[in-house]
């Protein structure tokens, strides 16, 4: 991700900045032990929230002439070759931002790519070549979940519909 396709994240890294900043001015409102003691939470606070969001911010997809390599968090590198993936495609919604995904019936893994990562164009040709491809505008009430369960019955439930 960066700033550009996701301008969301400059408001993430000012309050990383802004914490211990807080932090660092109640030295003026406090005597010295509170206003130490109050840069130690806004530091820690800062810390915390920038360890919670770092794996997030390090996902990356890969594409190679063999497959797709998703590094997702709690995961790690998830690889798909481009002929085991089912279902790939585009979707809009009522509400909400677009969003690629990547489906693998096989293995009944859907991974929902948001369009805030840099290089979704070049992806989403990739994928439109290489795949399966559709484009799905979803009103309110209908998901990819429920599209995918009619077209993969054996993936989602074991044949159960």
């Amino acid at each position: 991700m960066t700033i550009a396709s996701n301008p969301r994240l400059l408001v993430f890294f000012t309050v990383l900045a802004a914490l211990p900043l807080a932090g660092l001015s109640a030295f003026s409102y406090l005597p010295p032990i509170g206003g130490g003691a109050a840069l130690g939470i806004g530091l820690f606070l800062s810390y915390r929230l920038y360890r919670f969001a770092l794996p997030y911010l390090a996902t990356k997809i890969t594409t190679e002439e063999s497959g797709l390599t998703f590094s997702l968090p709690g995961e790690g590198d998830v690889t798909i070759p481009w002929t085991e993936v089912s279902l790939s495609g585009r979707c809009t919604q009522t509400r909400g931002k677009p969003f690629l995904f990547v489906y693998h019936a096989g293995r009944d893994k859907l991974i929902a790519i948001p369009y805030e990562y840099s290089g979704m164009k070049g992806l989403e040709s990739d994928l439109s070549e290489k795949t399966p491809f559709e484009a799905f505008h979803f009103l309110p009430g209908m998901n990819l979940r429920k599209v995918l369960e009619e077209r993969f019955p054996e993936a989602a439930g074991g044949g159960k519909k």
